[in-house]
């Protein structure tokens, strides 16, 4: 098969038109802002640290506030105050979480991931976020992370 000027051209060209699509990043400014989710936000978390070999299996670790602070920023910019409860608990189901409603004044919603920080390691990690409700509004919101180590 002897390969022409006009084939290379016409793959180039066929390249050139498929190459928008897929050179499109999240940072660029048309596409908008990247959806909440908690793959995402988990993501960005520092890594677990290392326990103590004396350190019993699955007891609770807290992570500090410091280390989700970018994730509760990211939260509370898709869920602000003032948000209905109803839509509150439909963004935070569609980036991963469950909620449920502990009384007419409190929604909790729980998102669970595990992560393999270190060879043999296992770690269940559980966001737990609690919206205080004033008349059906998100009047305040309480972001935690909590991790248990099962090697």
């Amino acid at each position: 098969m002897r390969i022409t000027k006009t084939k290379i051209m016409t793959v180039l060209a066929a390249l050139l038109l498929a190459a928008p699509a897929y050179a499109q990043s999240d940072d660029d400014e048309d596409s908008g802002p990247r959806a909440l989710n908690f793959g995402d936000l988990e993501y960005a978390v520092p890594r677990d640290p290392l326990l103590w070999s004396s350190s019993p299996p699955f007891a609770e670790q807290h992570t500090p506030k410091s280390w989700i602070a970018p994730a509760v920023e990211r939260l509370r910019t898709a869920i602000p105050l003032g948000t209905s409860a109803e839509e509150a608990a439909a963004i935070i189901h569609k980036a991963g979480a469950k909620c449920k409603s502990v009384a007419a004044s409190e929604l909790t919603c729980t998102y669970r991931d595990a992560q393999t920080p270190y060879p043999d390691d296992i770690d269940s990690v559980v966001w737990t976020v609690s919206f205080a409700l004033a008349d059906g509004r998100v009047s305040d919101m309480n972001v935690k992370r909590n991790w248990y180590r099962h090697s």
